[in-house]
């Protein structure tokens, strides 16, 4: 298929259009702002990269009408350089704009999109299901949220599935909380964990997300779809420190910190049912060390 996958340079999109192309898809991938992750791309002969701002209605001028699949991973996260404008103008003008484009065109059969476990805000179920209320208080729970409404009400793309992430482990994994530990035992810092006990699979792999959505797009899968992810086999937040701790050849203390809050599990059975494989939290970390060069 010929696929067009938007935010192809960031971390999770990088993956996935290499994968996709590595199973012989034709892949055109967006980018906003060059980086080492869109230079590797463009040295894959499946791979074309075009520079593409989707809160530009213009930009879209440069993509073709001939793709038959569509991966919406590009998404802003307020960090130190992104702002809320930023985060608004990429989640939601973004997807409205694409959207859009995606009204006018007659080749494209199936869509995914790439959101986030944080659209359910401060979860307080104990087990976490696709029926778990959504009340997402910040910007990035909600802009994602509104750009999971745009694509589902989309009219003509009855074949969709978004996909909500938790953590995603892989090389240079980042900002969340597996990673912020990685870097505290990476310098021997002291490290705080909270709810040590309490059993955790919000993680996944770069490699479960490409085979989701590669298996998705080459399925024959009708209707449209809201999955969330995660990994099977919990494992406690102090075992996985302990884990890391142990990879790493760290001489970090970890001390627990106090009072406790509310740590939910991931219920993965719509996701499996719809041909997700979900690694343990084991494998998943073991993945993340390999990947990395740990090991």
């Amino acid at each position: 298929m010929k696929i067009l996958v938007t935010g192809a340079n960031s971390y999770v999109g990088s993956h996935v259009a290499e994968s996709l192309a590595t199973r012989g898809h034709e892949i055109v991938g967006t980018f906003r702002r060059q980086n080492t992750r869109s230079l590797n791309l463009t040295n894959n002969t499946r791979v074309k990269m075009v520079q593409l701002d989707l809160s530009r209605v213009d930009d879209f001028k440069q993509l073709s009408s001939d793709f038959e699949a569509v991966v919406h991973n590009a998404g802003s996260f307020p960090w130190v350089d992104v702002d809320v404008n930023n985060v608004v103008q990429c989640n939601v003008l973004g997807t409205l704009n694409l959207c859009n484009w995606l009204i006018k065109q007659n080749s494209v059969k199936r869509l995914v999109t790439f959101s986030t476990l944080s659209v359910y805000g401060h979860v307080v179920d104990r087990i976490l299901t696709e029926n778990t209320l959504t009340n997402a208080s910040e910007i990035y729970g909600s802009s994602k949220l509104a750009s999971e409404h745009l694509i589902s009400q989309l009219e003509g793309y009855e074949d969709q599935l978004i996909v909500r992430f938790p953590i995603v482990l892989g090389n240079r994994a980042h900002r969340a909380f597996i990673p912020r530990l990685v870097e505290s035992f990476q310098t021997n810092s002291a490290v705080e964990i909270t709810n040590p006990d309490k059993p955790y699979n919000s993680l996944t792999t770069l490699q479960a997300v490409a085979n989701f959505t590669s298996h998705f797009l080459k399925s024959d899968l009708k209707g449209k779809h809201i999955a969330n992810i995660g990994a099977d086999d919990p494992m406690t937040v102090l075992q996985i420190a302990e884990f890391l701790k142990i990879i790493l050849k760290s001489n970090s203390t970890i001390s627990v910190n106090s009072p406790e809050t509310n740590c939910y599990l991931i219920d993965n059975s719509v996701a499996k049912k719809l041909g997700y494989q979900a690694p343990t939290v084991q494998n998943a970390l073991d993945y993340y060390s390999k990947e990395s060069g740990w090991t």
